[in-house]
């Protein structure tokens, strides 16, 4: 794994996963800034989340993986929607129909189903909520870039 972008990153991400970790989630991977010169940080994991853990409600660019327990789809749908962040998501089940329906309803600007969504230059990509506005990439994104003039007939 390569470094993230900068120390700064670096530093903002091991803070956030330690607020986690000194309010009670548990750490599934151990991970966190690798000692040395550079950006370079080890995936963690982590579980047992709540809503005072700034992970809870910030965006962490980084990889940290947080793992939220739930009762039911329901329950995922409303925690996942809950955020102020709508960038993508995924959902993974053995019922294809139900994951299809559980992907429709989040809020989200792409849902990948058994698979991490990605982004080929094909398709529109972008998100929602605090996440972004519009989208690039496909003829979409190229309108995003693009002045477009209405013109009205007489």
């Amino acid at each position: 794994m390569g470094p993230l972008a900068s120390i700064g990153a670096a530093d903002r991400i091991q803070e956030q996963l330690q607020d986690a970790v000194d309010k009670g989630a548990t750490v599934i991977v151990p991970g966190g800034r690798m000692p040395g010169p550079g950006a370079f940080f080890a995936p963690a994991a982590i579980t047992d989340l709540t809503p005072e853990m700034r992970v809870y409600s910030e965006e962490v660019f980084g990889p940290v993986a947080m793992i939220y327990r739930v009762p039911d789809a329901d329950a995922a749908v409303e925690l996942a929607n809950s955020s102020k962040y709508g960038l993508g998501g995924t959902v993974f089940g053995e019922d294809l129909d139900e994951a299809r329906r559980v992907a429709g309803r989040l809020d989200t600007g792409g849902v990948g189903i058994n698979s991490y969504l990605g982004a080929p230059v094909e398709i529109p990509f972008g998100g929602t909520k605090g996440s972004g506005t519009g989208r690039e990439l496909g003829r979409s994104g190229m309108d995003q870039f693009a002045n477009i003039k209405t013109y009205g007939f007489g």
